[in-house]
């Protein structure tokens, strides 16, 4: 049970050990500069308080969870290394599960800071979010990875938003688990047709550029040769589409465009896909 204030609202804060808490997977990186930069800057006064959740019942081998705070913990334990007990006042939430918990880390961290797309994305995944799950499994079937974030893979993606954009494109619309392709894996599938022998153009191929230009157009034109298209790439200076993507993006122009282009190279008539 937890006290309610003076005004009705119940108070969450209490006096616990700090050391004795873990950071769950769903947490966000620690950010060594901004680490840094609290060490150097640390006022005791100002520490501000952390938040955890009580998970004593399940026998992780900490009491609590760390939901906020963790570069200010990892200040604490710093300037502590020898002390394996810090007593302080902090929040902590009544127990929830480990799907609760990712939940309520994403909505609170979501209100309270700018949280990357990443971190947004990693505590969306761990809650089970059905966006984030679908991404992640097309991004393994395909052996892709995404930089600062999944990163044992034979492909690294740059741009996590734009995947997250194509891969889930048909979630909620009519019958959409029934559709013939997925824009994201028919993307992949294009740059691998035309990059995937050379190791040095695919890890320069595998940026958020080429995938938005690709993948709006392959949603624009369900019904392209997407191996045609891919053979068509391989055939084409990679900096200079690369480039073309880039102005379009920058210009506001249809990025999808320089897609229609390659494919439409050397073609005539009714071979050529119009806008």
């Amino acid at each position: 049970m937890f006290d309610k204030n003076k005004d009705g609202v119940t108070d969450f804060t209490k006096r616990v050990n700090v050391f004795d808490s873990i950071i769950e997977p769903f947490g966000r990186g620690l950010y060594k500069p901004n680490a840094n930069n609290i060490f150097k800057n640390f006022d005791d006064e100002l520490v501000g308080e952390l938040t955890f959740v009580d998970i004593k019942k399940e026998n992780l081998g900490a009491s609590l969870s760390l939901l906020d705070g963790q570069h200010r913990l990892w200040v604490i334990k710093e300037r502590n290394p020898k002390r394996v007990r810090f007593m302080m006042r902090a929040k902590v939430l009544p127990y929830r599960d480990y799907k609760k918990r990712a939940e309520r880390y994403v909505v609170l961290n979501t209100k309270r800071k700018n949280l990357s797309y990443i971190d947004a994305f990693k505590g969306r995944f761990e809650s089970e979010e059905e966006k984030a799950v679908l991404t992640m499994s097309i991004l393994e079937k395909l052996d892709i990875g995404i930089k600062g974030y999944v990163e044992d893979r034979k492909y690294s993606l740059k741009g996590l938003s734009i995947a997250e954009q194509l891969a889930t494109y048909n979630v909620g619309k009519k019958d959409w688990n029934k559709r013939l392709f997925n824009p994201f894996e028919r993307t992949a599938k294009v740059l691998i047709i035309a990059y995937g022998h050379d190791a040095t153009k695919m890890k320069l191929a595998m940026d958020s550029v080429m995938f938005e230009g690709i993948g709006k157009a392959l949603i624009k034109k369900p019904h392209m040769d997407y191996e045609y298209l891919g053979l068509k790439m391989k055939e084409q200076d990679l900096a200079f589409l690369l480039g073309e993507f880039a102005e379009h993006r920058k210009t506001g122009k249809w990025i999808g465009q320089p897609t229609l282009n390659v494919h439409n190279f050397g073609l005539k008539g009714s071979k050529r896909i119009g806008c």
